[in-house]
């Protein structure tokens, strides 16, 4: 399947943002998903993409016949997207990076 198309996908938000997935497999026959981001909204699409790649890696681990084990994701850049007063309650641990009200 085509991911990313020169003559349509020319926009920066159409280009696709998950730049790599690697599979591994231990000792113990247990499959585990490692997922790299380029850039990604941690809101906006972060959970679907989760669930897709979630799903993706237990597909796999079916039909390798393996257990299912854990999905790693990292983001190069982590955006952390829609109103700041949604996300507040999430930094409150980080204080230096909420201003004051």
């Amino acid at each position: 399947a085509l991911v990313h198309s020169a003559e349509r996908d020319n926009s920066l938000r159409g280009f696709p943002c998950l730049s790599h997935c690697s599979f591994q497999l231990d000792r113990d026959g247990v499959l585990h998903c490692a997922a790299l981001y380029r850039s990604h909204f941690m809101f906006e699409r972060a959970y679907g993409n989760y669930l897709g790649l979630g799903r993706l890696t237990r597909y796999v681990a079916q039909r390798a016949g393996l257990r299912l084990g854990t999905l790693t994701v990292m983001a190069g850049y982590a955006q952390l997207d829609g109103p700041v007063t949604r996300i507040r309650p999430l930094l409150m641990g980080a204080q230096s990076l909420i201003p004051a009200a």
